[in-house]
């Protein structure tokens, strides 16, 4: 008998898809089911999208402020004036305020060095604000210039108080905070707060 064994095929040793495989596999039909699905839910997503933009634009800006809140803001700015002057007269300090050519309300002027009854130099300067600018007076010194540093002047005072001040800002330091020095360039200079304003009002246009 013989015991030879039939020869296979390459073909018989390709693995045949199961059952479940074959299960698994979706028919054309089910794939255009799936596609019409996904693109139903995108539509849906998109549709949404767009609603939203629409509410986004519906929302009112915040409205302009009206006469009665204007009115309200200035009463509350006199409050405040009201008080300053109530605590600056317990305080035993006077309420100063300086118009636009300089001239302030105690016959003194903006940059003017003056002395008080204790012999004691002062200079009237000021503190500009995003309001109203702050007069004040700062102690005067006598000052010299010791050294530089590229454009920046090392400046020295009587009390040994040293400051590097770049050049261009040296004739506002002597006209508004106390430090003498005799500068030529700025024997005419005049410092004032409402020409910053008006200067600053002018480069943002």
């Amino acid at each position: 008998m013989s015991t030879l064994r039939r020869v296979r095929k390459i073909t018989d040793f390709a693995k045949k898809a199961s059952k479940s495989e074959k299960e698994s596999t979706r028919s054309p039909e089910h794939t255009s089911e799936s596609s019409a699905e996904i693109e139903e839910l995108l539509r849906a997503r998109i549709s949404r999208k767009e609603e939203e933009a629409v509410e986004l634009k519906d929302v009112k800006k915040p409205s302009e402020p009206t006469r009665e809140e204007t009115t309200s803001t200035s009463s509350v700015l006199e409050r405040l004036v009201l008080l300053a002057r109530e605590a600056a007269s317990k305080m035993q300090v006077e309420f100063v305020e300086c118009d636009k050519q300089g001239n302030c309300s105690d016959g003194k002027r903006i940059g003017e060095v003056f002395e008080d009854s204790r012999g004691v130099k002062w200079q009237r300067g000021f503190l500009a604000t995003s309001r109203l600018p702050i007069f004040l007076n700062f102690v005067a010194e006598e000052s010299k210039i010791v050294g530089r540093i590229g454009r920046a002047l090392v400046i020295e005072t009587s009390r040994g108080a040293k400051a590097i001040i770049p050049e261009d800002y040296i004739c506002e330091l002597t006209s508004r905070y106390g430090v003498m020095l005799e500068i030529e360039k700025c024997a005419n200079y005049k410092s004032s707060p409402w020409s910053e304003r008006e200067g600053r009002s002018k480069k943002r246009v």
